[in-house]
């Protein structure tokens, strides 16, 4: 049996996939939306909001009262301080939003992950990560440099790159939030393909404000 009826904390409430997963939460579960500047309006009706900040774990204190689930960005530099604050209070389960990369390289610009599933794995709570890949988002911050130069800029412009929709990964959390069987386990968001960014879908003109 699930998890049905519990008090869910979101963090990164406002961001790509956080701002998703309070939305599809909200129908059948009490959820707190968490994060630094957040407001009322940025949630579906009805939904508890708390100004938190994870760089500062005893901020998190009143989001955490009451709740059983934890849905965890990586961000801030005391991942230990806040799942210890999260298990003082009450919360049994924890999912972290991770990147592929932890799995594919070690240190350098995912050395921050890696860190946080570390901690997340010794923190004495039930625990799943998901490992997403690109987010079709994030490919949005190409319309800057697409005006004005007609680059998409990328590490290996001819290297294929895995993109996933945050509303699947979104779905996966949801499901590992409030489901059974998802303990003690990392998964990687599945991308449906790994266009390369030079022969990617081109943002419309309307879109970047090219001519």
């Amino acid at each position: 049996m699930g998890m049905e009826n519990i008090m869910i904390v979101v963090t990164g409430s406002t961001g790509n996939v956080g701002r998703i997963l309070v939305r599809m939460l909200a129908p059948g579960h009490m959820v707190t939306a968490v994060s630094r500047t957040i407001q009322e309006r940025d949630v579906p009706a009805g939904i508890r909001t708390a100004a938190a900040d994870l760089g500062d774990p005893a901020s998190l204190d009143s989001a955490f009262k009451g709740a059983k689930a934890l849905f965890l960005i990586v961000a801030g530099k005391d991942p230990d301080g806040v799942l210890a604050r999260a298990r003082a209070a009450g919360i049994t389960r924890v999912v972290l939003i991770s990147s592929q990369g932890v799995g594919t390289r070690t240190g350098g610009a995912y050395a921050h992950a890696a860190w946080f599933e570390r901690a997340v794995a010794d923190s004495g709570l039930e625990y799943t990560i998901l490992r997403t890949t690109g987010l079709n988002t994030t490919s949005l911050a190409w319309a800057d440099p697409i005006r004005a130069k007609r680059v998409a800029p990328a590490p290996f412009g001819e290297v294929a790159l895995p993109f996933v929709d945050p509303e699947d990964v979104a779905a996966v959390a949801a499901e590992v939030l409030t489901g059974e069987g998802h303990h003690a386990r990392r998964t990687c968001s599945p991308a449906p393909r790994r266009p390369r960014p030079g022969s990617g879908p081109r943002p419309s003109r309307r879109r970047s404000g090219s001519r």
